[in-house]
């Protein structure tokens, strides 16, 4: 498993999470770490925890990005304890700047979410994209390109159907828009879709609003789909959170 975690990285120096908010200034080197969690207390006692590191490097023509997320969730009941929620995910993307407004990209993603039916998923795509513009705060950009996703379910016994879908050539498109409502405050939207012999796609909302400084509140709502569920699994999952988020 290692393995295929450090060959995402040394193979492909770039995910599809790349967002607008590059290093600023001459710096080239910079990012963001999110951090969340919720403790209840009585009848029913219910933890989670959610946290996030966002690094983006800067260094000529090429601006990369490398992600770390994770999640978890447990709750008590009449002296159970049941975990209700456990993924995490790793990426990295790598962008090649022609211009100010066109670039060609790679990454590589490895997600871990046994709720969703699979033991692991890797998933890595390379194209083109274009910022249509980016300036105040405002931006939109798209990204499109080939791509691949093998997917390995918790039921190793799945027939032979099920087998060839977990290795997937897709379509990959990511687009994203933000919105500077204000001094302090920010709107994002993020869908990202690999388009295949299945639809998998993420949908990412959040709403930052500065509190003092570097240190900012995130609202966000993230809804997560796919076309065959595996193990019997809901086609849609959605994931709302309250995160402080710091910028350096």
């Amino acid at each position: 498993m290692k393995y295929i975690i450090g060959s995402l990285f040394i193979l492909l120096p770039c995910s599809a999470f790349a967002d607008s908010n590059w290093v600023p200034g001459p710096a080239t080197f910079g990012g963001t770490t999110e951090f969340g969690g919720t403790l209840t207390t009585g009848n029913t006692k219910t933890s989670s925890i959610k946290g996030k590191v966002d690094l983006k490097h800067e260094l000529g023509n090429w601006e990369n990005e490398y992600i770390l997320e994770g999640l978890y969730k447990k709750d008590e009941s009449d002296g159970e304890s049941k975990t209700t929620a456990s993924r995490y995910q790793i990426g990295a993307q790598g962008n090649y700047r022609f211009d100010e407004d066109n670039y060609v990209f790679a990454n590589g993603t490895y997600e871990d979410d046994r709720f969703r039916g699979f033991d692991f998923r890797i998933s890595t795509a390379g194209g083109y994209g274009h910022k249509f513009f980016d300036e105040g705060g405002d931006l939109l950009k798209a990204e499109f390109g080939p791509g691949y996703v093998y997917t390995r379910p918790l039921d190793k016994d799945t027939d032979t159907a099920d087998k060839k879908n977990n290795n997937n050539l897709v379509l990959h498109v990511n687009a994203e828009y933000q919105k500077k409502i204000s001094e302090s405050a920010t709107f994002s939207q993020k869908v990202t879709a690999d388009w295949g012999t299945r639809l998998d796609a993420v949908s990412e909302s959040a709403l930052s609003t500065k509190v003092i400084g570097a240190l900012a509140m995130k609202f966000g709502v993230t809804i997560r789909y796919t076309s065959k569920p595996l193990d019997n699994k809901k086609s849609t999952d959605t994931e709302t959170t309250l995160t402080l988020l710091y910028s350096f």
